[in-house]
C-alpha cells in the first residue's frame, strides 16, 4: 500500500494595485441665494353683516330687512336696497331682485372696509 500524502499548496493571490485616490467630487454650482419675499397683505375683512327682519316672510322666504346702515324693502318681485350715510340716503338698487339688492348691499359693505 502506498500512501500518498496530499499537500496543500496555496495559490498566489496577486498583489493589490496600491488604492487610487479618492476622486475629487465635481464642483457644484453655487448655491442661489432663496430669494425671500414678503407675506403678501390679506385685504381687512368687511365686518360682517347681521340682518333682522322687519316683517312677515313670504312664500318664497323673502322679508324686508335691515342690518346696520342697510335696509331692503319691498316685496314681491321689486326690492329696494339703500343704505344711509350719514345724513345722505343711497339708493344701491331701486327695482330689483331680493337676491340683486342682497349682493349690493354685502359688495358695497365690502367696498366701504377697504
Amino acid at each position: 500500500m502506498t500512501t500518498a500524502t496530499a499537500t496543500r499548496t496555496r495559490k498566489a493571490t496577486p498583489a493589490k494595485a496600491p488604492a487610487k485616490p479618492a476622486a475629487k467630487p465635481a464642483a457644484k454650482p453655487a448655491a442661489k441665494a432663496a430669494a425671500t419675499k414678503a407675506p403678501a397683505k390679506a385685504a381687512p375683512a368687511a365686518p360682517k353683516l347681521r340682518w333682522s327682519i322687519e316683517g312677515e316672510r313670504d312664500s318664497k322666504g323673502r322679508a324686508p330687512c335691515t342690518a346696520g346702515a342697510y335696509r331692503i324693502s319691498g316685496g314681491g318681485d321689486v326690492w329696494r336696497a339703500v343704505v344711509k350715510r350719514g345724513t345722505k340716503t343711497v339708493v344701491l338698487v331701486d327695482s330689483g331682485s331680493f337676491g340683486k339688492c342682497y349682493n349690493a348691499c354685502v359688495a358695497d359693505n365690502k367696498a366701504q372696509a377697504k
